[in-house]
């Protein structure tokens, strides 16, 4: 039909988009710990409790407690995560055409 009636695109614009999100969320929770704690409650061993000890040295994590007047520690005890991914696809096009209307009078 266009080509008979010999169509004429002035104008064509084609967008598509496509975005897409990526996201990781980390949480570490965690508390002051002393030795007893960390063996009776969590049931960790003496290597376990020295690398947590010195972990927390390293960051400035460490202190004597002015209440019970013992060593301790702040370390992470538990960690969780979430990962999200969200697309979103949009495609827009639009176009416009000019003609004259033609009167045929010839017969």
């Amino acid at each position: 039909m266009l080509i008979a009636s010999g169509g004429n695109f002035q104008t064509f614009e084609l967008e598509v988009k496509k975005t897409v999100s990526k996201t990781v969320e980390n949480d570490l929770w965690g508390q002051y710990v002393t030795e007893t704690f960390l063996s009776t409650e969590k049931g960790w061993d003496t290597d376990m409790i020295e690398h947590s000890k010195n972990w927390a040295k390293k960051h400035g994590h460490h202190r004597y407690s002015e209440i019970h007047g013992k060593e301790e520690w702040k370390i992470p005890l538990v960690e969780s995560f979430k990962f999200s991914e969200k697309q979103h696809e949009e495609t827009n096009a639009s176009t416009s055409t000019t003609g004259q209307d033609r009167v045929f009078t010839g017969m």
